[in-house]
């Protein structure tokens, strides 16, 4: 999946601005989709670098869900939660790197 410099996608923007429409259509389109990270280390993390768009994973290792919590939408949270993320996600840093 391409995202910017720090490795967030635009499932992550969506995430994190409360954008559930957005997210929702990526979601559906994507459920059960593999991803190719090619910029984030999920070697360090112990993860293969294929992925599915809601377990996708930034630099730090932070992923939507993440993004969803520190932008404070419920409704994004919730539409995640439905494609059923990973959910011991480790970061690497503390930061959103944005």
């Amino acid at each position: 999946a391409d995202g910017d410099r720090f490795g967030n996608t635009i499932v992550h923007y969506a995430a994190l601005k409360g954008q559930v429409k957005i997210l929702s259509l990526m979601l559906a389109s994507g459920e059960g989709e593999v991803v190719v990270q090619h910029n984030v280390l999920p070697a360090a993390l112990g993860q293969p670098p294929v992925t599915r768009l809601v377990d996708l994973r930034n630099e730090a290792g932070l992923q939507p869900l993440h993004f969803a919590a520190w932008g404070g939408y419920l409704a994004s949270l919730k539409a995640l939660l439905e494609y059923r993320p990973a959910l011991d996600a480790k970061a690497m840093k503390d930061s959103m790197a944005q």
